[in-house]
């Protein structure tokens, strides 16, 4: 399937090498050139699609130019970016390229663009909601144990034990705070 946008953001791009964009930055861009009709970012379904064509064109790009090795194009969410790999002195500066493949994978499978529904978009959404905030959890569950990361299981229990101990009623502790231990633990458990 063609992607009406790859040639527009390469043109844009190139304009623009070095330059860093966000994902939102790069759409706001287009939309204001009127690559992209503003209404098609009012539904989840249609931001979706505007977020998966930019993506298709950014990672078929990517390959395209990174075959020229003239060119190398970094993508994520919040950095955007075209810059050369030719040096000075005309040498290729050949870097390492910070893909995921299973995100050009996915992005570069125009199944997952067509198979989209409203339905199947909600559900990524709250898929992506719930992992972001079980990490606000799993930070604070590890401050109430009292360890930070790098950590693993066996360490976690070894510190619950401990803190246990010293919250402990019959010990000077208190019940509210063995409560939120103990639910720490739990979240815990999930994480590892």
């Amino acid at each position: 399937m063609n992607n009406p946008l790859q040639s527009v953001l390469h043109e844009i791009l190139i304009q623009n090498l070095g330059r860093v964009w966000t994902e939102h930055e790069l759409i706001t861009f287009l939309i204001s050139k009127k690559h992209i009709d503003k209404s098609a970012t009012q539904g989840n379904l249609e931001l979706f699609q505007v977020h998966f064509l930019v993506m298709n064109a950014l990672y078929k790009l990517q390959k395209e130019l990174w075959a020229q090795k003239k060119w190398q194009v970094s993508i994520s969410a919040l950095e955007i970016s075209v810059n050369s790999c030719i040096d000075g002195a005309g040498n290729t500066e050949v870097q390492a390229q910070s893909v995921d493949p299973s995100l050009q994978e996915y992005y570069l499978n125009w199944d997952n663009f067509k198979s989209a529904s409203a339905a199947s978009v909600d559900q990524l959404l709250q898929g992506f909601w719930e992992k972001y905030l079980s990490q606000d959890d799993k930070v604070w569950a590890l401050s109430v144990v009292g360890i930070q990361e790098p950590t693993d299981f066996i360490e976690i229990k070894r510190q619950y034990r401990k803190r246990a101990m010293d919250l402990h009623p019959d010990r000077g502790g208190d019940n509210e705070s063995l409560a939120e231990l103990n639910q720490a633990l739990e979240i815990l458990k999930k994480c590892y």
